[in-house]
């Protein structure tokens, strides 16, 4: 069928056609009919902390891993109190066993992508536009699949912003795995701030896949035992984690 009737031009790229909403045509080159569609994939952006930090959504388009891989100085906690997720990262990507783990947790896929700020909009600070276009979006293994974009909270300033949470500014070149993993987190149980009361425990089985095999560092435990585990440390995912006060406070 001939678009505009007999003897009329097909729809071409600079011909600025619009398919059906939320879907983008493809094209083979001028002249050549648009013949398939492809959705934009909408992701809804989970809420921030409820805080008194200004806050803005951008577009982040740093690299997934570096040329050498995750490196633990592509983890900094950012903003949020979940020191067990960025504490087992860092871990993770000390050892060839956990970056390969970290390679095989986050995929990323060539797509168009909208980030909807809706949601969210009342936590922004004159963000402008309720939806912001990619060209890529994330999928994450935490047990089951979850899909992200690379649309991510930053501080309000109008040039050389910085991300608020999970962020990677002693890497050199910063990557995005890690901020990636947090987010997809966050989507997964419902917002940033359902972050702040996780134990290692919990997020090692979603991160790693498996129980922690960790033990109690007490006055009682063998020395030989900890200094095993510090020598692994090199080998197999290591965190060593303080008693919090009140434990302290019975010693």
């Amino acid at each position: 069928m001939m678009p505009f009737g007999t003897g009329g031009n097909f729809p071409t790229q600079s011909n600025n056609v619009r398919g059906p909403a939320g879907y983008r045509p493809l094209f083979a080159g001028p002249g050549v009919p648009a013949t398939t569609a492809t959705k934009v994939r909408t992701f809804e952006m989970p809420r921030a902390l409820d805080d008194v930090t200004s806050k803005k959504a951008h577009r982040i388009d740093w690299k997934l891993f570096g040329s050498s891989g995750p490196k633990p100085t592509d983890v900094s906690q950012g903003a949020l109190p979940n020191c067990p997720l960025a504490a087992l990262l860092g871990a993770m990507a000390n050892t060839s066993s956990g970056r390969k783990r970290i390679q095989d947790l986050v995929t990323e896929h060539s797509d168009a992508a909208v980030t909807n700020l809706a949601g969210v909009a009342d936590q922004l600070t004159e963000q402008g536009s309720n939806n912001i276009a990619s060209t890529r979006y994330f999928t994450v293994n935490l047990g089951k699949s979850i899909e992200v974009s690379d649309v991510f909270y930053t501080n309000d300033a109008d040039s050389g912003w910085s991300l608020l949470y999970m962020q990677a500014p002693d890497s050199g070149t910063p990557v995005l795995w890690a901020c990636v993993i947090e987010k997809a987190y966050a989507v997964m149980l419902g917002g940033y701030p359902k972050l702040d009361k996780m134990s290692l425990n919990t997020v090692w089985k979603v991160v790693m896949g498996t129980d922690p095999n960790g033990f109690a560092v007490t006055e009682k435990t063998d020395l030989e035992r900890i200094r095993k585990a510090a020598t692994n440390a090199t080998n197999v995912p290591t965190v060593a984690a303080s008693r919090d006060d009140k434990s302290i406070e019975k010693l």
